[in-house]
């Protein structure tokens, strides 16, 4: 779950997605719980109270203008909920909605995460259970209350609207009952007991020290199932035809329990516009700004009639606060920043990685010499864009990778691969097919890599169109796009073993699995990052997969000097929260 705008002619990559790092203490039932809230002032992290919240009139703050191609609202259930569109607008998830757990704004890997709509959690039972008790006093945007049970039926729609593969499969998956809720798609999750309107108890299959800090991942917003209910369309829309311009009534209108609420909303997706308003039932500080207003039906990155970037056009005039650049335009952006004429918002976002698994349990990759061939003779540099951007030699990002590791895929070397595969059971011409409905440059690229098998080892690629004939358990490799939506091995790992369905059952997804879940049992981080480094190089020497893009692309903004406080998170969180304005700023 990743929001990225690739743009391979001029290749700039914007990501950002939103998640915490927690290391988690884990305790028996008898012994004494571990309270996140006192962890987190241990840890120098701000947890606002009470006493520190102050609410702001109407009429104070400024109005932010957001410039893009669409005002997208996502539905936070759905696993592309922040993907995609672009690193301002995507985010409005996380401006409207929220989970128990969240980021602090100054988060690093070294940060724990801190309660959002919890106020504290114990854990129990060695990892395997948690009891989270909400705030108190929570309100939905509209000003109805926020329960327990609100948390517990969002969970349960998230799991029922997941595939098994999906984003709040991997977020909420280790819950009792999880797998079977998203089966059957009917019935409760019965790992979630509601204790009392404001206290739940987590019970899940395994312990897992990372569960809290996955909770701030936007799979497990909390909704108000009333709501829900009053949605005309399904925000989930990825259609790129216009539709009709529609004005969206109050209640059919999103609601959450984010810093924000969403005021007007018109036309669905790609045209119209849209506006967030502070939300004044929010259990934290009030935002500073009063509101953001989206100006839509134009993309950013576009040329207008005089032959001017939109954007630059929209920004030079005050007209739009921040604009995302192009590489290209990096150096003039320098030079206006030290004339004074704007600021420069320079931001690492998270990886963008890109990998080719295979099947261990589908011929001819049952075969771990087959896979080391095909390994061998892939040249994955010739997935170097125009800039720059190194192919990877490992699976884990930099970022996550263990400092003193020494995993690394199988060499490129076309000698060795004729050597595997003559000692392989599949050392004849073996037919291969790939399945995908997608097209572009990437996969015009990929099918150069196939050519490469062909000429190499007389390994033939049949190129399919994915109709969805094939079960995904039946398909011989699958080509993943990816980024970790939280800053912790587990969030890329997790995922390998689950590609071609959670019931795979060949020995070495079978391994895998086992490695991984005693990397997230172990309470020690040092520990448990040795462990991630286990399964990784269990992955890289048995070829499971074979690794293509893995890199942390930089993101700038130009930023007008009236804006202070400016962030686009690192993983995901609110962009506008913390965000102020000065005098300077013009009257909207």
């Amino acid at each position: 779950r990743v929001w990225c705008v690739i743009r391979t002619e001029k290749f700039i990559l914007f990501s950002c997605v939103f998640v915490s790092f927690m290391a988690c203490t884990t305790t028996n039932m008898e012994e004494p719980a571990v309270d996140i809230a006192s962890e987190s002032v241990l840890k120098g992290v701000e947890t606002p109270v009470a006493d520190q919240q102050r609410t702001l009139s109407e009429e104070e703050g400024g109005i932010a203008i957001v410039g893009g191609n669409t005002c997208h609202i996502p539905d936070p259930a759905i696993d592309r909920a922040s993907s995609d569109r672009n690193t301002i607008l995507a985010p409005i998830v996380h401006e409207i909605h929220q989970g128990l757990m969240r980021l602090p704004d100054n988060a690093d890997a070294s940060v724990i995460a801190v309660p959002a709509l919890a106020e504290k959690f114990e854990v129990f039972d060695s990892g395997t259970v948690f009891e989270f008790t909400l705030r108190n006093d929570l309100k939905f945007s509209d000003g109805s209350p926020l329960s327990a049970a609100d948390v517990k039926w969002s969970w349960e729609r998230a799991l029922k609207r997941s595939a098994l593969q999906g984003r709040a499969a991997r977020i909420l998956g280790d819950i009792v009952g999880a797998e079977s809720l998203m089966a059957s798609r009917q019935g409760e999750l019965l790992g979630v007991e509601i204790i009392d309107e404001r206290r739940l108890r987590v019970r899940l299959d395994q312990s897992h020290t990372m569960f809290p800090m996955m909770l701030s991942d936007p799979v497990a917003s909390i909704l108000k199932k009333d709501n829900v209910a009053e949605w005309p369309v399904d925000w989930t829309n990825e259609s790129d035809q216009p539709v009709p311009m529609i004005e969206f009534e109050p209640n059919q209108l999103p609601v959450g329990a984010g810093p924000f609420k969403l005021d007007r909303f018109t036309s669905h997706v790609w045209e119209g516009g849209c506006r967030l308003t502070r939300n004044p039932h929010y259990w934290g500080d009030s935002p500073q700004l009063k509101a953001v207003e989206y100006v839509t039906g134009t993309d950013v990155f576009s040329i207008d009639a005089s032959g001017f970037s939109t954007g630059e056009t929209l920004f030079t005039n005050g007209r739009i606060d921040f604009l995302p650049l192009l590489i290209d335009g990096l150096d003039d952006a320098v030079e206006g920043t030290q004339k004074g004429e704007f600021g420069l918002f320079d931001g690492l976002g998270p990886a963008t990685l890109a990998y080719l698994v295979f099947n261990p349990e589908v011929p001819p990759f049952d075969d771990i010499n087959f896979r080391r061939s095909i390994v061998s003779v892939s040249d994955t540099s010739i997935f170097e864009p125009g800039i720059i951007v190194p192919t990877a030699t490992r699976l884990l990002p930099p970022s996550l990778q263990h400092p003193h590791s020494r995993a690394s895929r199988v060499p490129f070397d076309l000698e060795a691969g004729g050597d595997y595969v003559a000692k392989s059971s599949y050392s004849l011409a073996q037919p291969i097919v790939y399945r995908s409905a997608d097209q572009g440059w990437f996969f015009q690229t990929l099918g150069r890599m196939f050519d490469q098998w062909q000429n190499e080892l007389s390994v033939s690629v049949f190129k399919s169109r994915d109709d969805g004939s094939v079960p995904l358990s039946k398909q011989q490799m699958k080509l993943e796009f990816y980024s970790p939506s939280f800053p912790d091995a587990y969030a890329v790992l997790a995922s390998i073993p689950d590609v071609f369905g959670s019931t795979n059952s060949s020995l070495e997804f079978v391994e895998l699995r086992r490695l991984i879940n005693d990397a997230v049992a172990e309470a020690d981080a040092a520990e448990r990052a040795k462990k991630y480094d286990v399964a990784e190089t269990y992955i890289l020497d048995q070829a499971l997969v074979l690794p293509i893009w893995n890199f942390e692309s930089p993101f700038y903004h130009k930023v007008q000097p009236w804006v202070h406080n400016f962030r686009i998170p690192r993983y995901s969180g609110s962009v506008f929260h913390r965000m102020s304005f000065d005098e300077t700023a013009p009257e909207r």
